[in-house]
């Protein structure tokens, strides 16, 4: 019989991953949120909570919560992500506990965006947005969370305050079926980055540092991509759930790893 936890999880939750078989979700109710957004409408959230800890979760329901599970384990210790357990049946995200959570050591805006980059162009998740200072729809919604810090952009949990954020929802992700057809040969993929760097990080006030903490984030995901690490990444798969023959494990494992080392050469060469 699984050990179940007895008391409350008060460790930073984004140095660990929850035991999923420990955990006994019931749910609670409805709880209501008010994410950015343009009509500034409020939405309820369904919460499942664990009995014996107090943890917050969010139940998933759509095809792709085994692909979601793959991309928070890989992306887990370098980008803070919430974890994603299946209990019974059904997958979960976590809530994170921002009481416990450390603030991080770098500028929170510059981190997120540098996160953001990450989870989009090598990940294939498009669907997570940064609302900076200033804009409207953002200040609508500090007021309805006031005195909470604690704001949700879209698919990202952010206390600026605390410096404090966490990523989840990684529905969007078009990993499962661009690695079946990678286009593009390495030069052509190091200038589409190259691109899309200028677009996005060469108007920005904090370029430098931005561009500085993504290139140390993309150098260590890219050591875990060496030769010799495929068996650890076979055995990622298979606690996801994600369900791939050898050959397409390989070629998922190809996929991520190309895509790792064309960013690293194209940010070790900028100034």
């Amino acid at each position: 019989m699984t050990e179940k936890f007895t008391q409350k999880i008060t460790a930073n939750p984004s140095q660990f991953s929850l035991r999923e078989e420990a955990l006994s979700l019931k749910l609670k109710g409805k709880e209501k949120k008010f994410p950015i957004s343009r009509d500034g409408s409020g939405k309820d959230v369904s919460i499942y909570i664990d009995e014996e800890t107090g943890e917050k979760f969010n139940k998933i329901i759509t095809w792709s919560a085994p692909w979601q599970k793959l991309i928070s384990i890989l992306l887990k210790g370098v980008v803070n992500v919430s974890d994603i357990v299946k209990v019974e049946y059904y997958y979960y995200s976590h809530e994170q506990n921002f009481n416990y959570l450390d603030s991080f050591q770098e500028n929170t805006e510059s981190e997120i965006k540098a996160d953001c980059f990450i989870i989009s162009r090598i990940f294939g998740d498009y669907d997570h947005v940064y609302y900076p200072h200033g804009n409207s729809e953002r200040k609508e919604a500090e007021k309805k969370i006031f005195p909470s810090s604690i704001l949700e952009h879209h698919n990202l949990l952010a206390d600026e305050k605390r410096g404090k954020f966490s990523f989840f929802d990684f529905g969007a992700t078009s990993l499962g079926k661009d690695y079946k057809n990678p286009k593009k040969n390495h030069p052509t993929l190091i200038n589409e980055i190259k691109e899309e760097i200028t677009y996005y990080f060469d108007k920005d006030p904090k370029r430098n540092e931005i561009l500085d903490i993504l290139k140390r984030k993309v150098e260590i995901l890219a050591r875990l991509y060496s030769d010799d690490e495929f068996k650890r990444f076979e055995k990622i798969i298979q606690r996801s759930g994600v369900r791939l023959k050898e050959k397409e494990q390989k070629a998922l494992y190809g996929y991520i790893k190309e895509r790792l080392i064309s960013l690293n050469k194209l940010l070790s060469e900028i100034n």
